[in-house]
């Protein structure tokens, strides 16, 4: 029989005992005042802050107007449950006659959007 081992105040990371980093990752979306339609994203985009973005999303497209821009530039990571947020609103203003599009994605995000089938649909070169 093994003996019990003390609680450790650590969580074992990528290496054996190494801490693991346990701050909330940092989200956020903001408009570009100097472009109406524009949503600036920054951080993570998971599971976790994609409610964030599609309540952006949503404001963005109850206020009619222009199509949709998103700007990708500062997103480290993005998951399907960003992509989700992203395809639902883009279905949606298509439904009303009006596009959305991805700007500035980084290499990372931009390989999400090919392996998954949505470069030509959403990123803007």
């Amino acid at each position: 029989m093994t003996p019990a081992r003390e609680p450790d105040d650590r969580q074992a990371g990528p290496g054996y005992g190494e801490p693991v980093d346990t701050a909330e990752p940092s989200f956020e979306v903001t408009s570009d005042a100097s472009r109406p339609a524009v949503l600036v994203v920054r951080g993570e985009l998971d599971a976790v802050s994609a409610p964030q973005l599609r309540e952006a999303l949503d404001e963005a497209r109850s206020a009619g107007g222009d199509d949709v821009r998103i700007d990708l530039s500062d997103v480290t990571f993005i998951d399907s449950s960003g992509l989700q947020s992203i395809t639902a609103a883009l279905r949606e203003l298509r439904d009303e006659g009006r596009d959305l599009r991805v700007e500035g994605a980084s290499r990372a995000v931009r390989r999400i959007f090919e392996v998954t089938g949505l470069r030509h649909l959403l990123l803007a070169d």
